[in-house]
């Protein structure tokens, strides 16, 4: 198979950040898929495919080299005990922009996908409350603003303070029932 010549004749290959992006762009445009969609909420990913565990090894460990973090998932036909489909996935925000912004792709459909992903901001986030978009200024940040999550805040506990009141209310109402 072509990774192990690619191992152990073209090693060198393996060594040199340059190499390895312009591997994983044609490899891009033959297995790849990139993905971004904001309907409810941003949905974003870059996925590679094969039916070769050996290769999503090499994918996987030029990832690594690239310093971006990714996961594996297969499929297995429990009737013939064989695992068929392996695909490679970068799911995370700021590991999806960084390669995105590394690699390129010839197909007009993929390059545009990649363009999207390229101009997201990599730490952007969406509030929990109101559904907008924010740049959190710590990491803790969930809520685009003081208001917005003391807003949220009062709306919670709200919600808390009716439903005891109504569960107190029918309580109130079986004992009433039962003393009749």
């Amino acid at each position: 198979m072509w990774h192990t010549t690619l191992k152990d004749k073209f090693s060198w290959v393996l060594g040199n950040n340059d190499f390895i992006i312009s591997f994983l762009e044609g490899f891009f445009d033959s297995e790849g898929t990139a993905y971004y969609e904001t309907r409810k909420r941003a949905k974003y990913m870059i996925k590679f495919s094969s039916s070769d565990l050996n290769t999503i090894k090499i994918i996987r460990d030029m990832l690594v080299k690239l310093g971006i973090d990714s996961k594996t998932y297969w499929c297995i036909n429990k009737r013939k005990n064989i695992s068929y489909y392996r695909d490679v996935y970068i799911t995370n925000q700021i590991n999806t922009v960084k390669l995105a912004k590394l690699i390129h792709s010839s197909i007009p459909r993929k390059e545009e996908n990649l363009k999207k992903l390229r101009e997201l901001n990599p730490y952007l986030r969406i509030c929990l409350s109101c559904k907008k978009d924010f740049v959190p200024t710590n990491p803790n940040q969930f809520c685009c603003s003081q208001k917005c999550m003391k807003a949220n805040y009062r709306n919670k506990n709200r919600e808390r303070l009716n439903d005891y009141i109504n569960e107190w209310a029918k309580n109130k109402r079986r004992k009433l029932k039962l003393k009749k």
